[in-house]
């Protein structure tokens, strides 16, 4: 249940991110209406910060990815091991 609740989130965050990131970007860097363009921000600037909102979505989809390649273990027993018993 728990993986199924750590993949479920991040499939969500990941619905909801990309037409997000679509809205965001067209408003701070979008040829002649965008914010940043509008105010006279430099060519790396605007590399710099279209570039950005893009670090978080793949950081979730390889923490996605390592998720849905892990084995579903059992949960059992007390977790506790003593010596001799």
């Amino acid at each position: 249940m728990d993986k199924f609740i750590s993949v479920t989130w991040k499939i969500v965050f990941l619905i909801f991110w990309m037409p997000l990131y679509k809205v965001v970007s067209d408003f701070f860097t979008a040829p002649e209406t965008g914010l940043f363009v509008t105010s006279g921000m430099n060519d790396a600037g605007l590399a710099f910060w279209t570039a950005v909102p893009w670090i978080l979505p793949i950081i979730v989809a390889i923490w996605l990815i390592i998720d849905l390649r892990k084995p579903n273990e059992p949960k059992g027993g007390s977790g506790m091991n003593f010596p001799g018993g």
